[in-house]
């Protein structure tokens, strides 16, 4: 659905912001002259391809919220993307030490202001989906309802027409005691059918509701799982990524998909 389309978008941009987090952080820890050029080449490749995809992504906005958050993102971005030319000004004039130095005094509060701008879009894509999801899940069930209702009122107008056509039957003198026992086995078994479809109808109410509260407690495991992973990633300053290796000749145009914290 859209929803889907835009936290897609969305997830792309920010893999393509984060990429060059990592690049620039790997040039300043491996201190190699040769890496400088490949890192300016990348990281404009990964600014272009996060541009076109941010171009992609506005045209789908259209609440309030999105724009402000957009925005945040934007001004977030250029004072970060300015301090990594100082950095990169430092590193092609050979200050190692004092472009280190940038990163830690100037250059790293602004990425991560950077980045959790994005997580904060992203975030936010991801609660519209939820919300639309349980909706779903809602009217869902409310329909399920109403056709079981209607169902029931079905079955129990028939009981009530049975009854009545019966007693007519049976109050008519005239009418052989044989015929009698019939009509009565007739009821009987009108009266068991309609005792066992009730019960399975119940039954079915019964397994609906459950596996709901199956469902609903596996998406919050599942979420709970993934907040405390992200606080314990957060806490050590350990990452993780996730990248498909089915193509290990073209792993550039693989999109990684970082942690908080995979710098």
């Amino acid at each position: 659905g859209r929803g889907a389309f835009k936290l897609e978008l969305a997830q792309q941009a920010e893999y393509y912001a984060n990429l060059n987090i990592r690049l620039v952080m790997q040039v300043l820890i491996l201190e190699r002259k040769e890496d400088i050029e490949i890192f300016e080449a990348k990281r404009n490749e990964n600014r272009n391809k996060g541009a076109y995809v941010i171009e992609a992504l506005k045209p789908k906005i259209d609440s309030e919220k999105e724009i402000a958050l957009l925005a945040n993102i934007d001004n977030a971005r250029i004072p970060a993307r300015n301090s990594v030319d100082r950095i990169l000004l430092l590193l092609n004039q050979g200050k190692w030490e004092e472009a280190r130095q940038l990163m830690v005094d100037d250059t790293s509060p602004l990425l991560e202001k950077y980045q959790e701008a994005w997580d904060a879009f992203v975030q936010f894509q991801k609660d519209q989906m939820d919300q639309v999801q349980n909706q779903s899940e809602a009217n869902y069930l409310q329909t399920r309802r109403i056709a079981i209702g209607l169902m029931i009122i079905a079955i129990a107008l028939a009981v009530v027409i049975a009854v009545f056509a019966t007693h007519r039957i049976m109050r008519d003198d005239n009418l052989r005691e044989e015929t009698k026992e019939e009509v009565r086995k007739l009821n009987d078994e009108l009266e068991s059918k309609i005792a066992a479809r009730t019960q399975d109808l119940a039954d079915v109410i019964q397994k609906l509701e459950s596996e709901i509260v199956v469902r609903r407690k596996s998406e919050e495991d599942l979420k709970r799982s993934e907040t405390e992973l992200a606080i314990a990633q957060r806490i050590a300053h350990v990452g993780s990524f996730q990248q498909n290796l089915g193509n290990l000749d073209d792993l550039d145009s693989t999109p990684i998909h970082l942690s908080d914290e995979g710098f």
